[in-house]
């Protein structure tokens, strides 16, 4: 159960990295 809460974790980690980094592009086109 331990592993299942760590792999929902580093997932949500990598969604939020992801646009983060969409973000930043974005805002770079835009300026």
């Amino acid at each position: 159960m331990r592993n299942e809460i760590q792999n929902t974790l580093q997932f949500v980690l990598s969604v939020a990295a992801g646009g983060a980094l969409i973000f930043a592009l974005a805002l770079g086109h835009i300026v």
